[in-house]
């Protein structure tokens, strides 16, 4: 189950947490990331799941400044893929989850 954030006052009430994991929800997932846009942001502590609207159309959108201020506070965020994730939020706190077939 997963939550959502739409206005920057919910996202002000939400606690920092050590971790997190993010998953960036793109535009169009059809072409490079350079060449679309972040429509989401789902964003998960240990107890909970958000998502964050961006550019997204049916609902309020939140600024992308905001959220990544917000994220930029966290000390570890969690990502399947660094780099992807870094074409829409290049935030320093990456940790890139690596699955290897081990």
């Amino acid at each position: 189950m997963y939550f959502i954030v739409e206005l920057e006052e919910q996202l002000s009430k939400l606690p920092v947490e050590d971790y997190c994991y993010i998953q960036v929800i793109p535009s169009n997932d059809n072409v490079h990331p350079k060449l679309t846009s972040i429509s989401l942001v789902y964003y998960r502590t240990k107890s909970k799941g958000y998502i964050f609207p961006i550019k997204h159309s049916e609902g309020f959108s939140l600024n992308l400044s905001t959220v990544y201020d917000f994220l930029s506070k966290h000390k570890k965020v969690y990502v399947l893929d660094a780099k992807y994730s870094s074409y829409f939020l290049d935030l320093k706190n990456y940790v890139d989850i690596i699955v290897t077939g081990k």
